[in-house]
């Protein structure tokens, strides 16, 4: 009759518990797994937006520096590679960071900028 009426925790041994609880924790850990996937997957193609928006700005920063570009030039490169990332507010370059950029390419100081 106790077999008929049972109140199972995780440290009953009853081989039908045992068998419940591995499920039933495996899919818990194949749910995280699932999570973790996903977000390694955002965090990869983020990752990758950014480092191809920093190698277009360095290019730019470059070709401003030798005097292939006009500053009205290097506004339009900046704004059509950043525009899309700071219309949905995934880019955090901010005035000083593109006046740091400005006083760099016309040599005024580092800026925070390698001069490579």
């Amino acid at each position: 009759m106790t077999d008929d009426i049972h109140s199972c925790s995780y440290y009953c041994d009853r081989p039908a518990c045992i068998k419940a609880q591995r499920d039933e924790l495996r899919e818990s850990v194949e749910k995280l797994q699932g999570r973790f996937d996903g977000l390694q997957t955002q965090f990869d193609r983020l990752r990758d937006a950014y480092t191809d928006d920093l190698l277009s700005i360095i290019i730019v920063r470059d070709k401003a520096k030798e005097g292939r570009l006009t500053l009205e030039q290097i506004a339009q490169e900046l704004d059509a590679i950043l525009g899309n990332d700071l219309d949905h507010g995934m880019c955090d370059l901010d005035g000083e960071r593109v006046g740091a950029i400005e006083r760099d390419v016309q040599g005024v100081g580092n800026g925070g900028i390698d001069s490579g």
